[in-house]
């Protein structure tokens, strides 16, 4: 791998990264059954050139961490059906997805190879299976983000009726850190957020006693210890929530997917610690 990235003159800004960061050169050096995602050199300027601030080195390495997957991943492999697939990023500084944060593979509506990162980043290949040592290189046209915490990707996204259900909720006060810090820290763990005028009009007839009953409902759409992203979430399944009971996935006749009573409506945020997927109210036992 490090002999064929020097081949490529549009990947001289890659091989400048990888001979400053010891250890992520000591990585590749020895790496098998592996995809490397390899952002061109105009890639790397767009990147800088938006950032603000400036990555630092840490960041630029664990930005290349994220770009290095486990398993080979022709563009063959890439289809409509999404394959959800970890990356060498495991320093938690930055993620706390276990086993790697993840990358989306899958193809866009003209059935090009596509890769999803964080904050709906969208990464096309340029120049496809380049063969190396044990593995390939896909050169791809931008450089993925490494998924943020939720509060940040929710933002981001735009979420904006469930921003007020949880300013309702009194979620982000000073006093209170259940969404900010709390359930933001919990390793591989899926949110259903509410995300509709329909649930926040709603909140005020949920009746709460207390303000352990308001985090109650809200540990009731978090489960943690499994990533299900929208793939892995099948007709029939039970899961053990963060308040102790269980929610139910359902699959309807025409593929729709529900959470209790909830309907799915987006999946498949990414986000530092796990996945994120909007429902149309809430999942109420």
């Amino acid at each position: 791998l490090l002999e064929t990235i020097p081949t490529f003159p549009e990947l001289t800004q890659l091989q400048s990264y990888v001979e400053q960061l010891p250890q992520l050169s000591a990585e590749l050096s020895k790496v098998d059954n592996y995809t490397l995602l390899a952002p061109t050199n105009e890639a790397f300027d767009s990147w800088l050139g938006e950032a603000n601030p400036q990555p630092t080195l840490d960041d630029i390495e664990a930005t290349l961490y994220y770009h290095l997957l486990h398993g080979i991943y022709p563009v063959a492999s890439f289809t409509s059906f999404p394959k959800f697939t970890a990356s060498f990023l495991t320093n938690s500084s930055y993620t706390n997805v276990t086993a790697g944060q993840t990358a989306q593979l899958s193809q866009d509506s003209r059935n090009f190879p596509l890769i999803r990162s964080g904050n709906g980043t969208n990464t096309s290949i340029t120049s496809s299976d380049v063969v190396g040592t044990g593995g390939l290189i896909q050169i791809v046209s931008s450089v993925l983000q490494i998924p943020k915490r939720e509060p940040i990707v929710v933002r981001d996204a735009k979420l904006s009726f469930f921003v007020g259900l949880l300013t309702e909720g009194g979620f982000l006060s000073t006093e209170r850190d259940e969404f900010t810090t709390q359930l933001t820290n919990i390793p591989d763990t899926v949110y259903f957020a509410p995300n509709t005028e329909q649930a926040l009009s709603q909140f005020s007839n949920i009746t709460v006693a207390s303000t352990d009953q308001l985090s109650d409902l809200l540990k009731y759409h978090v489960v943690s210890g499994r990533l299900l992203y929208s793939t892995d979430l099948k007709d029939g399944m039970n899961l053990t929530t963060l308040q102790g009971a269980n929610l139910t996935i359902r699959v309807g006749d025409d593929g729709s997917k529900f959470v209790n009573g909830a309907k799915i409506l987006e999946t498949d945020f990414l986000v530092a610690n796990g996945v994120l997927h909007t429902i149309d109210g809430y999942a109420l036992p």
